[in-house]
């Protein structure tokens, strides 16, 4: 006896319509999975290192830029929240405004986010650049996009901008600018970074008229970024695992001292340091990192992870406040 089975068929509307079904069922599982690991909410998983409580960062406040869009969250109650269209985002040194950039244009706004508005034009923004505060915050720094081997400086009170450095003025060697403008000691000294001559992180003394800079930061460490104290500066390495190497500054002399490895396992990108000079953060590319400066390192190991994006998390800026208010 042979069994004859039969089959089912289906319209061409109705095969339209189960595929259809079946790829909204997956966009929807796909779309739940990259929410909850986007905004996932400490505790870390297991084996991952939450922020010790010694550190004392219950009341920091955390910006950095996903997708060039400024995202917000306090480190104790961890809830991302999308800002505001930006990149290159910084706290004032009070922490009551922000500085960030759109396009090539300088904008600032509150602490609150409020009162957003453009301070001035055409100023270097990629690799991590952007404006920068000057340590009284009355100021804003930046690279001049029209012209590279100037550095500007943006009064807010007058609202007038003026160049505080030109790289065509003798004795200088015409270096153009890139990465990092900023200025410390009373406005004395401008870190910055080139890639002219080979890649290079330089300190300029603009009152002797020189540069400052070790063997490491010569031979091509990158995206410089100055402690709010004047006493270090970090940079990546320039090698094929691009970790955060730390350099000691003092003022009084002008120097600095040899570059020595302070974190990062693979490549590490837009190093910052928080606004009371004891915490560098960093991203791998993908999500940002944080470490405690002076805490030793026996191996080649990330800082703790404090963003588990599927996303592009980078350029960290980290503001501690001393009082919750």
């Amino acid at each position: 006896m042979i069994l004859r089975t039969s089959k089912r068929s289906f319209s061409p509307r109705a095969r339209r319509l189960i595929i259809l079904s079946a790829v909204l069922l997956l966009t929807g599982i796909v779309m739940l999975i990259t929410e909850v690991a986007t905004n996932r909410v400490a505790p870390p998983a297991s084996g991952e290192q939450p922020i010790p409580v010694e550190w004392g960062l219950s009341s920091a406040e955390l910006l950095w830029v996903r997708n060039r869009v400024i995202m917000d969250s306090k480190l104790e109650d961890w809830h991302p929240v999308e800002v505001t269209n930006g990149e290159n985002p910084r706290w004032s040194p009070d922490g009551s405004r922000i500085v960030f950039t759109r396009g090539h244009n300088v904008w600032i706004m509150n602490h609150d986010f409020s009162a957003r508005r453009p301070l001035f034009n055409n100023v270097v923004t990629e690799y991590g650049a952007g404006a920068f505060w000057t340590p009284d915050g009355r100021g804003i720094t930046a690279i001049n996009r029209g012209n590279t081997r100037q550095v500007l400086l943006y009064d807010l009170k007058t609202g007038q901008t003026r160049v505080i450095h030109d790289e065509d003025e003798s004795p200088f060697r015409h270096y153009r600018l890139s990465q990092s403008a900023q200025l410390r000691s009373g406005g004395r000294y401008l870190l910055t970074f080139t890639e002219d001559s080979g890649h290079r992180s330089i300190i300029i003394d603009l009152r002797e008229k020189r540069y400052i800079a070790n063997d490491s930061m010569k031979a091509g460490d990158c995206a410089p970024a100055w402690a709010p104290n004047g006493t270090f500066l970090v940079t990546t390495r320039r090698a094929r695992v691009r970790p955060v190497y730390i350099t000691r500054f003092d003022a009084a002399s002008g120097t600095v001292g040899r570059s020595r490895y302070l974190i990062g396992a693979g490549r590490s990108h837009w190093p910052s340091i928080s606004n009371d000079s004891k915490y560098v953060l960093y991203s791998d590319h993908t999500d940002i990192y944080i470490w405690r400066v002076g805490l030793p390192v026996a191996g080649p190991r990330h800082g703790i992870r404090l963003t588990y994006s599927l996303k592009k998390d980078i350029s960290p800026n980290l503001y501690v406040y001393q009082e919750r208010e």
